[in-house]
């Protein structure tokens, strides 16, 4: 036999060799996790989302609801009802609108409206309780309909506060979420300045004759334009001189300070 034969047969061996160490180390990892019958379902259990959880990380609370809830609530339409839900958000990243998608038959009735709007409340953050508790505002158009719940918190109406639903009205199914919720998360619900004390206030910026001053309504609504949270009282001012003119003026009950001054005119 040749030297260069001995050498082929040789190399070939080693292959074998190499080859059969290969499966053997194979073969003991695979009874080793054989002999583990929990190995797997450990493995699947890290890989699923825990019982009773959106997909997603629906967090609630101030923070949650404008940045990390954003794209989680897309995600989270997107599995349970399909489409290409897209947010949209403003400068401090909170979503104020989802479109993209199509909700089936939830805006056919207010009871179907409600139980969506109490589902989306909780995925942007905020606690659905909180708008219940006022009279929802249904508007129907040829093609549409539309479901507002306003905002409350401790009884007291959260100026600007909402989330509004939108709906086809040939099958009811949703198309459209506004978002005007606002965080609240504790104020002091005894008003420090009466609403006297704030009509002062304001007669001392329209120190004008022939100025009405008139409160809008009795109790006070709840400003939580950030930073700012606090018991507010609204009035309405009619200007005479040296031009008509009229504004709404809202005055913290809190701080006694105008945190609102803006012309209702319409030109």
């Amino acid at each position: 036999m040749s030297r260069r034969t001995t050498l082929i047969i040789t190399v070939i061996l080693l292959a074998i060799v190499l080859a059969l160490w290969q499966w053997n180390r194979n073969q003991a990892l695979n009874s080793a996790q054989t002999d583990d019958p929990n190995s797997t379902a450990r493995n699947l259990a890290a890989l699923s989302p825990k019982p009773g959880t959106s997909p997603g990380p629906l967090n609630p609370g101030a923070q949650t609801a404008t940045k990390s809830g954003a794209s989680s609530i897309e995600e989270y339409l997107n599995s349970r009802y399909g489409g290409t839900w897209s947010a949209t958000r403003d400068e401090s990243g909170k979503v104020v609108s989802l479109s993209g998608g199509l909700i089936s038959s939830q805006g056919v009735n207010f009871e179907k409206a409600r139980d969506l709007v109490a589902e989306l409340a909780k995925a942007l953050g905020f606690p659905p309780n909180q708008l219940f508790g006022q009279p929802v505002k249904e508007d129907s158009t040829e093609l549409s309909k539309s479901y507002r719940f306003s905002q409350t918190y401790e009884g007291f109406e959260v100026y600007g506060g909402s989330l509004t639903i939108l709906a086809r009205k040939e099958d009811g199914a949703v198309y459209l979420v506004n978002n005007e919720m606002k965080i609240v998360d504790s104020i002091n619900t005894e008003p420090r300045f009466s609403a006297d004390r704030a009509k002062s206030v304001v007669a001392a910026k329209y120190n004008l004759a022939g100025t009405t001053i008139t409160q809008v309504r009795g109790d006070p609504v709840i400003w939580a334009e950030q930073p700012i949270q606090e018991l507010a009282w609204i009035f309405k001012v009619e200007v005479s001189a040296p031009s008509h003119n009229s504004y709404q003026v809202i005055v913290g009950a809190e701080t006694d300070q105008i945190l609102q001054d803006k012309s209702t005119l319409k030109h």
